[in-house]
């Protein structure tokens, strides 16, 4: 489904009933704003295609853990590793296949998908260490906890796998809705010291798992799975010392759960959230369906501000530090915002639109365009 048509969709939902209006686009005066990041490098990863005006990347570009190597996935199959500090072409695969929405590291590999498979890779060579089949492709940001992977699964599977032995530990699948729901998967979340994995599905529902066995703890249903886009899209996010638990579900409204019980603790009847993160103390960062951005209270999840994309769909928020966020839009500039009050601090057009969230690194911001742009800018530095 394209991301036009995807908008469509999202914005004549009403399930649930009406979110609170949207605010209208206001021009930022140009004195008002500041170029915080600037352009380092710029690559194409794709030779450009006749008649492709829709197209799309999904997969989310990623930065070494050591800041040395930057990688970025086109949905051609092709993968490349640069420097960080010159762009210089370290390696590149042209064989992947579909390489899926995020990538990872373990102990100096790269973990990354490669159609229904998942390959660690030497990162210096870009050379097979481990292959592990997965039945399906890598459906949103994956999450790496001590030796094992927890990885979200088109369409509706959460599947965890030992790096070391390089072998599925367990899964855990629930039915796909039969109705429309959102393309991509929420990021699942890994609470260490309870050994649970919190989970978000396409049908409305947050899932308690277990760690060791991919066994449901509890199951609180969010959504209204009887009828369009009931999917918990946004990664579940522990507050209040790892006891309580804030997810939302699209067409069923932002809840703050009991990490223990998986019993409501509140809930707000703010609908259409894609994205969700921790912005800073107190505050959450949340992006939806009718095109804003909104910074919400943590404590009761009230809506403190909203700032509206001129244009698009907007991708999930990324928080960068510094009291800023970045959200990236499906047609317009990417908008890097003060988590305070939601001001626009800078707006920098990236020449096409992002489908995919920004990935930020200490200083570094990586953004992956819909025309396989790959495009790295550094905090207080480049043109």
């Amino acid at each position: 489904m394209s991301t036009a048509l995807l908008l469509t969709l999202l914005l004549a939902q009403t399930t649930g009933g009406p979110s609170s209006p949207a605010p209208k686009w206001v021009r930022p005066e140009p004195s008002s704003l500041t170029k915080v990041y600037g352009l380092r490098h710029a690559f194409e990863l794709s030779e450009f295609e006749l008649l492709k005006n829709n197209q799309e990347e999904w997969t989310r570009p990623y930065l070494s853990a050591d800041g040395v190597r930057m990688f970025a996935g086109a949905r051609t199959g092709r993968l490349e590793c640069r420097e960080v500090g010159t762009g210089e072409l370290l390696w590149y695969r042209n064989d992947l296949g579909a390489i899926g929405a995020s990538m990872g590291e373990f102990r100096g590999q790269l973990v990354v998908g490669s159609d229904s498979s998942l390959l660690l890779l030497d990162q210096q060579l870009g050379q097979d260490r481990k292959k592990v089949d997965l039945s399906g492709a890598i459906g949103g940001r994956l999450t790496i906890t001590g030796t094992v992977a927890i990885i979200p699964i088109r369409p509706n599977l959460v599947m965890a796998v030992d790096l070391v032995a390089g072998q599925e530990l367990w899964r855990y699948k629930r039915a796909t809705p039969d109705g429309i729901t959102v393309r991509g998967q929420a990021a699942p979340t890994v609470d260490p010291v309870s050994r649970k994995v919190y989970a978000g599905y396409s049908d409305g529902a947050l899932v308690a798992l277990s760690l060791d066995k991919g066994t449901p703890v509890w199951t609180a249903q969010l959504g209204n799975a009887r009828d369009f886009f009931a999917d918990v899209d946004t990664q579940p996010l522990l507050v209040d010392g790892q006891r309580a638990v804030i997810a939302a579900s699209y067409n069923g409204g932002l809840y703050k759960l009991d990490a223990v019980t998986g019993r409501p603790i509140w809930k707000q009847e703010i609908f259409r959230i894609l994205g969700l993160t921790q912005a800073g103390p107190g505050l959450l960062v949340a992006s939806d369906g009718d095109g804003q951005v909104l910074g919400l209270f943590e404590g009761n999840g009230k809506v403190r501000w909203r700032y509206k994309l001129k244009h698009g769909a907007p991708t999930e928020p990324v928080a960068l530090g510094r009291s800023l966020v970045a959200v990236g839009a499906s047609n317009g500039p990417l908008a890097i915002l003060d988590v305070e009050e939601g001001q626009p601090i800078q707006l920098f057009n990236p020449g096409s639109g992002l489908s995919v969230a920004p990935y930020a690194r200490d200083q570094d911001l990586l953004i992956m365009t819909n025309k396989a742009g790959f495009l790295a800018l550094r905090y207080g530095e480049g043109r």
